[in-house]
C-alpha cells in the first residue's frame, strides 16, 4: 500500500494473487483466516489458514511460501492468531485450540471446551495488553476466555447468543469487556470483570447479571438478521457492525 508524500491519498496495489488452499489440484479451498507474523517489519510473513486444514506461511513482498504445515488439521481450520513470533494459535471445526511453533509441523498443544465438545469455534482474539488471554466464539451462541500458558481447560465461559458468533474483540480500555456479534443479529458485551461500564443504547435490552459475569445484549429494532462484523471507536464510543440487512448499524456505548 503506497502512501503519497504530503496527502492523505491511499491506493491499494496487488501484490499477490496465487492459490494457497485446495483439496486437489483442480478443486480449491477457502481461506478461512490470517494473520501477520508480529513485529516483522521488513519482508512481513502472513499465515494463512484453510477449510484443507493446512498452515500456509508466506512472504508478502516475493510471495514466496516460506513454509506449510500439511496436516496441521484433520478438519477445517477456523480461525487463526499470531500472538507471539513462536506461537500461533488455531480454532477448528471439531471445537479444538491448537497451538504451533511455526517452526514445526506438530502442533505444541491441543486443548478444547468440556461444555462444548466438538462444536465449531468461529473466530478468535487475544487480549490488548496480555497476548497469553484469547477469547474465543462458537457455534452456540458462546463465548470462551481461555489462557494460553496453561490450556488445562478454558477459564470463564458466557452464552450472550443463540447462534453463531462470527467475531468477538475485547474493548481497548475496559479490557475485562468482550464484544461479539452473532447470527442471531445481536451484538453481545460481556463483562468477565466486577464492573460494568455505562450503556447508553437505547436499543440495549437489559443486562443479565452472572457470577462475575454481565452480559448485554444489544438489538436493533430495524434487523433480525446476522451481523457478521463488528469495530469499535474508543474515543467517540462508537460500535459499529455490519451484516446481512446490506446497513451499517451502530450505537452508542
Amino acid at each position: 500500500m503506497d502512501q503519497s508524500v504530503g496527502t492523505s491519498n491511499y491506493q491499494l496495489q496487488m501484490i499477490m494473487n496465487r492459490r494457497l488452499h485446495s483439496f486437489t489440484d483442480t478443486k480449491n479451498a477457502s481461506l478461512n483466516s490470517f494473520a501477520i507474523k508480529p513485529h516483522s517489519i521488513n519482508d512481513p510473513l502472513v499465515a494463512t489458514v484453510g477449510e484443507d486444514g493446512r498452515i500456509v506461511i508466506v512472504r508478502i513482498e516475493d510471495s514466496v511460501k516460506d513454509h506449510v504445515i500439511e496436516d496441521a488439521d484433520a478438519s477445517s481450520i477456523k480461525a487463526i492468531l499470531w500472538p507471539r513470533s513462536n506461537e500461533i494459535i488455531l480454532a477448528n471445526g471439531c471445537g479444538q485450540l491448537r497451538i504451533f511453533d511455526p517452526r514445526e509441523n506438530k502442533p505444541t498443544t491441543i486443548c478444547h471446551d468440556p461444555i462444548n465438545i466438538r462444536v465449531p469455534i468461529n473466530c478468535l482474539a487475544f487480549h490488548p495488553s496480555k497476548v497469553h488471554k484469547v477469547a474465543s466464539g462458537n457455534n452456540k451462541g458462546g463465548v470462551t476466555i481461555w489462557d494460553t500458558r496453561k490450556l488445562t481447560e478454558p477459564e470463564k465461559h458466557a452464552q450472550p447468543h443463540n447462534s453463531r458468533v462470527w467475531e468477538v474483540f475485547y474493548h481497548p480500555y475496559y479490557q475485562e469487556l468482550l464484544f461479539s456479534c452473532s447470527e442471531d443479529g445481536t451484538i453481545g458485551a460481556v463483562n468477565f470483570a466486577d464492573f460494568t461500564p455505562t450503556f447508553s443504547s437505547q436499543d440495549s435490552m437489559n443486562a443479565v447479571k452472572g457470577q462475575n459475569v454481565t452480559i448485554r445484549k444489544i438489538g436493533f429494532k430495524s434487523n433480525e438478521l446476522p451481523i457478521n462484523s463488528i469495530d469499535y471507536h474508543p474515543h467517540s464510543k462508537l460500535l459499529i457492525s455490519g451484516g446481512d440487512n446490506e446497513n451499517l448499524l451502530y450505537t452508542l456505548i
